[in-house]
């Protein structure tokens, strides 16, 4: 009776993880959509880790909803970054840059020519792609001038946690689950007996 019962337990808990594991393959657009459209296929996860590299060094974490930049933090040179500004292309603060806080994951430029719009060291920061791999500009103006000017030789990149690393996660805890129900129904059969 209780293998039957764990095995009517056990058939919905593998369907499921079947489905899950097959959802995981994400449809993803070559080069920018149409304007109308959203930027990119949303991820299952919207939190990304970033890197900076070349001229300039630093990374952190960022979030976007729709495409659209929610959260930048991290350091890029030693100094503390935060977002800046709302999302579409608008002039920052300050007036020394036009940026848009636009995030394209699939593409090959992840950022455009607007770029995140970011504090740093007391001022503004504009880090933007340049339509290519691995060529981003960052510059940065404080205290009414620009301090660093590095055009196109920057290397920035994203990365998000794998589906398939949450498909596991998730089956990990299923089975972990099975045989913890599996043990107590051992137990409850061993006190009957």
């Amino acid at each position: 009776m209780t293998k039957m019962r764990l095995l009517s337990l056990c058939c919905p808990a593998l369907i499921s993880l079947m489905v899950a594991t097959s959802a995981v393959a994400l449809p993803v657009f070559g080069g920018n959509p149409p304007i109308g459209l959203l930027p990119h296929i949303l991820p299952i996860d919207p939190h990304f880790r970033w890197s900076l590299r070349g001229a300039d060094f630093g990374s952190g974490s960022l979030d976007e909803t729709g495409g659209n930049i929610t959260a930048f933090t991290g350091t890029i040179d030693s100094f503390s970054v935060s977002l800046l500004g709302g999302n579409g292309q608008a002039i920052s603060p300050s007036g020394a840059f036009i940026y848009d806080n636009i995030l394209y994951p699939t593409d090959v430029s992840t950022l455009d020519v607007d770029g995140v719009l970011v504090t740093w060291n007391g001022g503004e920061a504009n880090l933007w792609g340049n339509g290519a791999p691995d060529n981003y500009s960052f510059y940065t103006f404080v205290n009414g001038s620009y301090t660093t000017s590095n055009a196109g030789i920057d290397t920035f990149s994203i990365k998000a946690p794998e589906p398939g690393t949450w498909a596991m996660a998730i089956a990990l805890l299923g089975f972990f689950g099975l045989g913890f129900m599996a043990r107590s129904f051992q137990r409850k059969d061993r006190k009957t007996a």
